[in-house]
């Protein structure tokens, strides 16, 4: 239970480093993704460069990958489907309240629009990329003891 726990703490961890690194111009690198800060729509500034998109999510996957394999001995595949599903979840409700916020609407019609924002699909798809590269690792195995020495 801890580990899905932080593997899903993941996803608001990946939102705030979003954001630590909204203003570092050597990270504007790539196309804008569209939608990848939904609280900055009224700043003008929802539309990240695919750099630093990157640079939040995939290494969310790779902590979440680990939290889940390491210490909750999920298998990979059922682990990565989870956490994706979790954290689209997060991203669709958080993503519906920035807008109904922004415009003073209640939660429900924005919903369905998350589903078409880029920046949705592209954390999705950098977290999912991050948990992958863990399941990759070979599995760390104890060390073996060193033989006893015999008489002889």
């Amino acid at each position: 239970m801890v580990a899905w726990f932080l593997g899903v703490l993941t996803v608001p961890a990946a939102v705030g480093i979003l954001y630590a690194l909204r203003s570092a111009t050597a990270l504007a690198i790539g196309p804008d993704v569209a939608g990848a800060l939904p609280l900055q729509q009224l700043a003008r500034g929802e539309a990240q460069p695919f750099a630093r998109v990157v640079l939040a999510w995939v290494p969310a996957g790779i902590v979440a990958g680990l939290a889940l394999r390491r210490l909750g001995r999920v298998r990979p595949v059922p682990g990565m489907v989870g956490l994706v599903l979790a954290a689209l979840a997060l991203l669709i409700v958080a993503g519906a309240a920035a807008d109904a916020v922004a415009v003073s609407e209640p939660l429900g019609p924005h919903v369905g629009p998350q589903l078409r924002r880029s920046g949705t699909w592209v954390a999705l798809t950098c977290l999912l990329v991050g948990a992958a590269i863990v399941s990759w690792w070979p599995a760390r195995r104890p060390a073996a003891l060193p033989a006893a020495p015999t008489a002889g």
